[in-house]
């Protein structure tokens, strides 16, 4: 994978997930905790989803073939999820295993489908920490394993469809998602189920975000545009204003301070600053 690709999925995870955090504290139990930035110990004592919460996970692949674990948490903590995950709007979660921090994504919106995705910058560790996960989850899990692999059989055959439209892709090809682009658009599960086009979308989604950040500059420390409309982009005006908004926020992300810009082969994106 090139590093543009790699930037540009970068991107998409600071949207659904993913930054990585240390936390200090040892002997916490697995699940997922609010993160209060600027602690000395940025995790809260206690996890507002365990691990024993959790009703099904899943080993899949994302936009770029890159290991993920998906997951929903059990209809009885559904809308603690929902909850918990409004709190934490603006700021980030961070899901913790074995006393390491695998994912720590920003959340925008409230989830309310109690659906996540775990990934992590050595993703090639992910499976051996699903089986891991799997196994401390007991024999009890087993029909809802069999039930999520036949669904990963299902979500393989749409990335598999998603990869094809990808390769017929050109800079002069137009791109629009399928349904109205939004989190829920390239998000595989909704409040409303199963998302059928969330491997398209994400696809489209990247592709049109790469185009952008080929056509940002710099100016006062922000990342500007150089484009004037989705037509500029050959893209709908949908993704032209998700994408923009996606500016918005990285500005606002650069004017904390902790974040940085970064280019790579003349694709711009944000990325934390090493501490």
């Amino acid at each position: 994978m090139n590093k543009a690709k790699q930037l540009a999925g970068v991107c998409l995870l600071t949207l659904l997930p993913a930054l990585s955090v240390q936390g200090q504290q040892t002997q916490r139990p697995d699940g997922w905790y609010h993160v209060r930035e600027g602690r000395a110990d940025s995790l809260d004592a206690a996890p507002f989803i365990t691990l024993e919460d959790i009703a099904a996970l899943e080993l899949d692949t994302d936009a770029y073939g890159k290991h993920v674990i998906t997951g929903k948490v059990r209809e009885d903590k559904r809308k603690h999820w929902t909850d918990e995950t409004a709190k934490a709007i603006g700021r980030r979660i961070a899901f913790v295993w074995q006393d390491s921090v695998l994912t720590a994504p920003r959340v925008n919106a409230r989830i309310e489908s109690g659906h996540f995705q775990i990934s992590s910058r050595n993703d090639r560790e992910l499976p051996t920490v699903y089986r891991l996960m799997m196994e401390a989850k007991g024999p009890n899990e087993t029909d809802m394993h069999r039930e999520d692999s036949l669904r990963r059989v299902h979500s393989q055959k749409l990335w598999d469809e998603a990869r094809q439209y990808k390769a017929s892709i050109t800079d002069t090809t137009f791109l629009g998602t399928r349904g109205s682009m939004s989190l829920k658009a390239i998000d595989a599960w909704s409040g409303d189920g199963f998302n059928e086009n969330y491997a398209f979308n994400q696809t489209v989604y990247l592709a049109a975000l790469e185009r952008a950040q080929k056509r940002l500059c710099v100016a006062d420390g922000r990342l500007e545009p150089t484009f004037c409309s989705a037509e500029d982009l050959y893209i709908s005006q949908g993704l032209y204003d998700f994408i923009m908004e996606t500016l918005t926020q990285w500005n606002r992300m650069l004017e904390s301070g902790d974040w940085e810009i970064v280019e790579q082969g003349g694709v711009y994106a944000v990325m934390p600053k090493k501490k």
